[in-house]
This record gives structure tokens, C-alpha cells and sequence, in this order.
């Protein structure tokens, strides 16, 4: 995996919050990202790049935002509301293979960000390139971004 220092442009996208759990996370992203599929459908709205996920801890539970990209401003419904992404610096690197492989893509990008002494803001996403469901999962795309002070 490459891995590279970045200047993140800060994106709208349409989001819903929730918490997961190691075991739960599949599902609970499956059915955010069906709820926001659903409300872009009824507006008649694209995304307009990869959905993604922001993490904001890595405790037993997982705060993480699930989003969608979009061009515009959409008003909020229920659970989604608009969101932006990071602006800014940041660490990427595009892992190959299978979520359950991510652990170890992490591990390369902190271990690159301590030996180069960058600080973690405490925020990271990952960008799904391709579809799960029609992507074998050797061939999966995962984008990482983390932002960095």
C-alpha cells in the first residue's frame, strides 16, 4: 500500500451518526448507508463520489458517522442531517483486499505517521471504492484518510 501526505478539500455529504460495535459494524453501516440511499432516491438526488465512514474513536463501541457525498445542500430528514468532511493535511493510502485485512492497513499508516512525526486528530475515514456486493472481496478498494496536525 502506498501511503502519502495529502491536502484534503472538505466535501459536503449527507450523514447519520450511530454507534457499533466490532461485531455489529457490517450491519449497522449496511443499514445506514440503506437509509441514506433511500432519502437521495425519494429527492431524486445522486452521491456524487464513494460513500464512506468517519470513525471517531476506536473504543469498544465505535462513534461513526456513515456519509454520502453530495453537491448540494439537501435538507436533513429524521436521523440524516448534512455534514462536511475534514479540510486539510492528512495521511491516505488505498488498501486492496478484504475489510477484515483493514487492522493491518491502519497499523502501516499510524506507524507512518508516528516515524514522521505527525499528530492523529483523532478522526479517520474510510472511503469504499467499490461495491461489496458485486466486488470479490480480494479486489475490495478501501481509501483511508487520516487527518493530521
Amino acid at each position: 500500500m502506498k501511503i502519502e501526505l495529502t491536502e484534503q478539500k472538505s466535501e459536503l455529504a449527507i450523514a447519520i451518526k450511530k454507534r457499533a460495535s466490532m461485531k455489529s459494524l457490517k450491519g449497522v453501516i449496511g443499514e445506514g448507508y440503506r437509509i441514506i440511499f433511500n432519502y437521495l432516491t425519494d429527492l431524486g438526488k445522486q452521491m456524487s463520489g464513494a460513500p464512506y465512514v468517519a470513525y471517531f474513536n476506536f473504543d469498544d463501541e465505535f462513534d461513526i458517522e456513515m456519509r454520502f457525498p453530495v453537491t448540494e445542500e439537501l435538507p436533513g430528514k429524521g436521523e440524516l442531517y448534512m455534514s462536511k468532511t475534514y479540510e486539510g493535511k492528512a495521511i491516505a493510502g488505498t488498501h486492496k483486499g478484504s475489510y477484515d485485512e483493514l487492522v493491518q492497513a491502519y497499523d502501516e499508516i499510524f506507524k507512518y505517521i508516528k516515524e514522521n512525526n505527525f499528530e492523529f486528530t483523532g478522526v479517520c475515514y474510510d472511503h469504499y471504492i467499490n461495491d461489496p456486493s458485486i466486488t470479490p472481496k480480494d479486489e475490495l478498494l478501501t481509501k483511508i484518510v487520516i487527518p493530521i496536525k
